[in-house]
């Protein structure tokens, strides 16, 4: 069931793609758009969260990434930061440090 619940999702994919004016699809979350979205843990408006939901029904992939970023989050909250010393704090500062000011002269 699963299998064909992909096969049509990738088939309407697909197709909306395919017949879906450009003025529209113009609106239309993309897929890189969709996973910045859903990435990100910022408050979305209600419009972009119809337009996320409206692309999650017809795209397996952002589905699964979906499903994917939901593992991630609950497997790293089972993680504990670790404890650094001022040592070491000190010296993740100063890389930190060098490598913005190396951004910054580019």
């Amino acid at each position: 069931m699963n299998r064909i619940i992909r096969l049509l999702r990738s088939i309407i994919h697909d197709i909306v793609v395919l017949i879906t004016p450009k003025f529209l699809r113009k609106n239309m979350l993309s897929c890189e758009e969709v996973s910045f979205v859903l990435a990100s843990e910022q408050k979305i408006t209600v419009l972009k969260r119809m337009k996320l939901k409206a692309h999650l029904m017809i795209c397996q992939n952002c589905t699964d990434y979906t499903h994917q970023l939901e593992i991630i989050k609950k497997e790293c909250k089972k993680i504990k930061s670790p404890q650094l010393s001022k040592e070491q704090n000190q010296q993740i500062s100063n890389v930190q440090d060098k490598l913005i000011e190396r951004y910054k002269q580019k």
